[in-house]
């Protein structure tokens, strides 16, 4: 273990707990622990404000009086990097290249110490991004310098640690044609080889055409990765499935025994709301109304915050502002049975919280996982905590354990406010402005999609807070350069609005078909919808998608923009069609048709008449190069 590591975790152990096990309403939290701050703690907060305002030497005189604090030692260096950091970007913009050179080195030096010194693995992925954008500013500066083998040096470190960190895409294109032209000069397989790496992240399909080291190699077709899985054969899943089937058919009660059979053979399933759900239609179905009643009530008791518990309320017509408790949750501050690590990691947390700077303390946070270990009453406060750092992917982490554990603490109206937060609503009310989408349907969409996480990298290489892959940015903005721009909150909102209200167009205000189309895309909503029976309903729908993922995902959007609209808006939804502006089937291929029939009617029929000479004249000219005012076949219009 690191020696500074097992001084943290001895100096955080032998804190007295003599009101430890103290409980606490769960609002009143924060005040508690600002109450108990220190000066001390007030210093990461002027930090921080230095280092967004470009004060860098401010922020190092402010880090100065922690540079003996073995408990941030990590921390210490970690900001000090970037301050130096930012003292390298405004030498080089002031053409100072000499000094931006030495400022980088500290820079390089207190990232590499911050590495050393550190067991969070967020701070060390950081410091690696950010030792890569440090080289790639010192690879310009030697190309101003003429010194250019030091200049591919650079790159080529910058390149392998973002490469290490799957990153690659944070360089730009301009790196990578500067790059380029250095290998030209002195080409070997090493150069080449992140050539040919490099163009094929950053480069759109049009530019690998010219780009040399791409269009001489017979290279196969990349695949798109697809962001959806199929179901997996899950004796589970095909029993739901085989029931569904029955229910499909109006045989609500052979369906009914089916899912009956499925809970009872396979008693700790993933779908058990799921096949709770369509049990109770299958009943009420039949016309067991009392059956179908007590199973809606067990569903909105179990998750009142599910999409199930949500249709449950309206197919029961039970208001489900009765299963969500007005009291709050009481919380305990005690990190009693916690490994040492997770004590270390809170502690900072709270201190950094107190200290003005939440992103700091999600750092530490993205640390802890709910444990067994852990009382109810602390969940209670780590989800409190996840909140006030912005860290919403724990806070749903939190909710997930409180769920398995049947505990409802946080199925409240103080836990709606905190599993529903309003983070980026501000940015996403004027990026939308400009296409008319509701920013609550943007706000549920990037709840779902990145937790409102701005540095979000998905597997299938989407990024920023609505997750958009390369492809669809450049569709969205040809004049998208660097795919980095969509780590800039303001960007991709303006994209993914973009691209939300193109396809509410596409599928006449559906929002359903709309969801599934962003996360799995139109071609493949388009097949389900082609397979779906003409008549079916909006709920019948989501059961037929048939990837797992995808269908998840429609339906947590559903249930995010329902909770929105009716904490920020007081809107109250009757039914899922309402809320979803849902239409079947047969009657959106009608809708469609006719908007169809209409463009066509719009439309002036062509003329066809005789070719004359002067036809043939202006033909002919046209051959030879004079300007033409037709469109020719194949030409983007």
């Amino acid at each position: 273990m690191k020696p500074v590591v097992t001084f943290l975790i001895l100096s955080f152990i032998f804190i007295p707990q003599s009101n430890a096990a103290e409980l606490i309403v769960a609002d009143q939290i924060q005040t508690k622990l600002i109450s108990a701050k220190n000066k001390k703690s007030l210093v990461w907060s002027r930090v921080y404000i230095a280092l967004n305002k470009e004060r860098f030497d401010t922020a190092l005189k402010e880090l100065a009086s922690l540079a003996n604090n073995q408990e941030f030692l990590d921390y210490y260096f970690f900001l000090s990097g970037l301050a130096h950091k930012g003292k390298q970007q405004k030498h080089f913009l002031a053409k100072r290249y000499t000094a931006a050179i030495q400022a980088g080195a500290k820079a390089i030096e207190n990232f590499a110490k911050a590495n050393t010194n550190t067991s969070n693995s967020v701070i060390a992925k950081k410091t690696v991004r950010y030792l890569a954008e440090v080289e790639l500013l010192n690879a310009e500066i030697f190309l101003k310098q003429k010194a250019q083998q030091k200049a591919m040096t650079s790159y080529e470190k910058a390149f392998q640690k973002l490469s290490q960190q799957n990153l690659l895409f944070l360089a730009s294109q301009k790196n990578l044609f500067e790059y380029a032209r250095i290998c030209e000069k002195k080409p070997n397989e090493i150069c080449v080889s992140w050539e040919i790496k490099l163009g094929r992240v950053l480069l759109n399909p049009e530019q690998t055409k010219t780009f040399k080291p791409l269009s001489e190699l017979k290279l196969p077709p990349v695949t798109a990765k697809t962001t959806s899985t199929t179901y997996k054969v899950d004796m589970d899943v095909e029993h739901f499935q085989k029931g569904f089937q029955f229910y499909l058919v109006h045989q609500y009660e052979e369906a009914y025994t089916t899912w009956k059979n499925l809970l009872q053979n396979f008693p700790r399933t993933t779908i058990k709301l799921r096949t709770k759900f369509w049990m109770a239609r299958a009943a009420q179905k039949a016309d067991y109304a009392a059956l179908a009643e007590t199973l809606y009530r067990e569903i909105m008791r179990e998750m009142p915050f599910s999409y199930y518990a949500l249709v449950s309320s309206w197919f029961s017509n039970i208001e489900i502002s009765r299963v969500i408790d007005s009291e709050l949750p009481m919380a305990s501050l005690e990190p009693a049975n916690l490994p040492p690590d997770d004590i270390v990691h809170i502690r900072r947390a709270e201190t950094f919280l107190v200290g003005g700077v939440p992103q700091l303390a999600q750092y530490e946070l993205q640390e802890i996982y709910p444990r067994d270990s852990m009382s109810n009453e602390f969940l209670i406060y780590l989800a409190v905590l996840n909140d006030w750092s912005n860290y919403h992917l724990g806070t749903t982490r939190v909710y997930g354990e409180l769920s398995n554990r049947n505990y409802k603490g946080l199925f409240s109206t103080f836990g709606a406010g905190i599993f529903f937060p309003k983070t980026n609503l501000s940015l996403i009310q004027t990026a939308t402005t400009e296409y008319k989408v509701d920013p609550l349907l943007v706000l549920s969409v990037m709840k779902q999609e990145s937790a409102f996480n701005s540095d979000a990298v998905s597997s299938s290489n989407a990024y920023g807070l609505l997750q958009i892959i390369a492809p669809t940015a450049r569709d969205l903005d040809p004049q998208l350069v660097n795919l980095s721009d969509l780590f800039i909150p303001q960007k991709n909102i303006r994209l993914g609005a973009k691209y939300i209200q193109q396809l509410l167009n596409r599928y006449q205000g559906n929002i359903i078909l709309a969801a599934s189309a962003y996360n799995a895309g139109p071609t493949n909503t388009d097949r389900w919808l082609k397979e779906a029976p003409l008549d079916v309903s909006s709920e019948e729908f989501i059961e037929l998608i048939k990837y797992r993922e995808t269908h998840d995902y429609v339906q947590n959007v559903l249930r995010n923009y329902y909770w929105y609209k009716r904490r920020l808006k007081g809107e109250i939804f009757l039914n899922l069609e309402s809320l979803a502006q849902y239409i079947t089937p047969a009657r959106l291929r009608e809708v469609t048709a006719r908007i169809q029939a209409q463009k066509n009617t719009r439309t002036p029929a062509k003329v066809y008449k005789k070719t004359t000479r002067t036809d043939r004249f202006f033909r002919t000219s046209n051959k030879l190069g004079h300007k033409s005012n037709t469109i020719q076949k194949g030409s983007k219009r």
